[in-house]
């Protein structure tokens, strides 16, 4: 997942309207057939990021996250 960790890297220093589409090529990548390893890898990479930007990845991961099993 090595998108997922240059995605990442370039946001601190993105404009707003690069980290949007960032931040939707990411919730795309987690919303994919492999979805949970683009996940790990966004939980993983989100942990070297300033606190606001490891926010706005938590909410993708919650977005993408699989429906609990009832």
């Amino acid at each position: 997942m090595e998108t997922i960790a240059a995605l990442v890297g370039e946001i601190q220093g993105a404009s707003a309207e690069r980290k949007k589409a960032i931040f939707s090529e990411l919730e795309e990548l987690c919303r994919s057939e492999d979805g949970n390893e683009a996940r790990s890898a966004v939980e993983k990479h989100a942990r070297s990021q300033i606190l606001t930007i490891q926010w706005e990845l938590e909410e993708i991961l919650e977005r993408t996250a699989p429906p609990p099993v009832e």
